[in-house]
């Protein structure tokens, strides 16, 4: 009962600072608005050259399923930055003290936060794939079935869920709310990269893509791009041989050292960071209490 009545506590936090919540609002879209703009053609040419018997409306379909994945991994994986600041900022304001010696325990207040951030960042991870999704249909993209939607839905909570115990645990490493800008920026970038968001994984090397397939930014955005777009890559013309090497350029299969690893893996993969990240924090947060 305490735990939900500390999420709705940072809940309400989160509401009152309109400004971070119209930002939040608003990255998304300038994101995928840069996508467009400048990784869009370029996408569309690669996929009419490779393809041949492919058209406009089909590329530029398959184009926007694979944005559109790129977009919501990027922010199930960074979105909940924006939630763990709360801790930070009850800490440099010494609110975490007085909560450190209320009868609310460690695991309480760790998990409260957690449910806070993955309420707080999920609500805008799903208003943001109903849009992506209304995109892909009128860019000439194919959705997955009705099952293949609730395993997006699935793939996305999952990826949310572990990447926000991740961001958690960064958080109680942070000295400032100044901090928190700086390294949101950083881990944008690094983990756009190392997801396959930002440069298809296919054109990094085997070597390279073995490494990101390794870890669970790369996991991850296996996961929400098979779960999405794999509908529309799959339409393509030009047979299974041809779909299958846009398929492992764009990253829709766990290949690492030339193997494919079952999609499961994936799954343990993030099942095993939020374990670890949720019981780090937890030992983190006691070390924060001491004085």
């Amino acid at each position: 009962m305490r735990t939900w009545a500390f999420a709705k506590r940072c809940l309400r936090m989160y509401l009152r600072d309109r400004a971070t919540l119209l930002f939040s609002l608003m990255a998304p879209a300038i994101l995928m608005v840069l996508y467009v703009a400048f990784l869009g053609k370029m996408q569309v040419d690669s996929l009419r050259q490779n393809l041949p018997g492919v058209t406009d409306s089909q590329a530029l379909g398959a184009t926007a399923a694979w944005v559109s994945a790129a977009l919501l991994t990027i922010t199930a994986l960074t979105g909940p930055l924006v939630g763990v600041s709360q801790l930070v900022t009850d800490r440099t304001s010494h609110r975490l003290d007085d909560f450190l010696v209320s009868p609310l325990t460690r695991r309480e207040l760790i998990g409260g936060l957690w449910i806070a951030v993955v309420l707080y960042s999920g609500t805008i991870l799903m208003a943001l794939a109903v849009i992506c999704c209304v995109v892909i249909v009128l860019l000439g993209g194919q959705l997955p079935s009705a099952g293949g939607l609730a395993y997006a839905f699935g793939a996305l909570v999952g990826s949310l869920v572990a990447f926000s115990m991740l961001h958690l645990l960064i958080a109680t490493f942070l000295p400032s709310e100044g901090s928190v800008g700086a390294v949101s920026g950083l881990f944008s970038s690094v983990m756009g990269f190392l997801a396959g968001v930002y440069v298809p994984v296919g054109i990094l090397g085997t070597g390279m893509a073995s490494v990101v397939f390794a870890l669970p930014f790369g996991q991850s955005g296996v996961l929400i791009r098979d779960a999405l777009a794999a509908p529309s890559i799959d339409a393509l013309p030009g047979g299974a041989e041809a779909v299958g090497a846009i398929r492992d350029v764009y990253g829709f299969d766990l290949i690492i050292g030339g193997n494919t690893l079952p999609i499961w893996v994936a799954w343990i993969g993030l099942a095993l960071l939020a374990a670890v990240c949720g019981i780090w924090a937890l030992a983190r947060v006691r070390t924060l209490g001491r004085r």
